[in-house]
């Protein structure tokens, strides 16, 4: 007999296995940049620069990019393309999956 976990729906049909992998909230925040400015650096436990973290940025304008960076145990994030001496609030999530 095997041994494991499966969740099914109304009509029987599997929509959650043992094997699969769930995304969970880690962390959010906000900060302020400024053109010219290094990159912002947020420290976040544990994290590591593979595809099980997920950074979502956004910015308080809509030109330009946004540059985000994972490493251990923190990531960068700064945005790209401002006018001079601009200054933008970026916010993001952290996911793990």
């Amino acid at each position: 007999m095997a041994y494991g976990l499966q969740i099914k729906n109304a009509s029987d049909q599997l929509v959650l296995e043992i094997s699969d992998r769930v995304a969970r909230f880690v962390t959010t925040g906000s900060s302020s940049y400024t053109t010219g400015d290094s990159p912002i650096t947020v420290s976040v436990t544990g994290m590591a620069n593979d595809d099980t973290w997920t950074v979502i940025v956004n910015s308080s304008v809509a030109h330009g990019g946004i540059e985000v960076v994972k490493g251990s145990g923190s990531f960068t994030m700064k945005q790209a393309g401002l006018f001079a001496s601009q200054t933008v609030t970026l916010r993001y999530i952290v996911i793990r999956n």
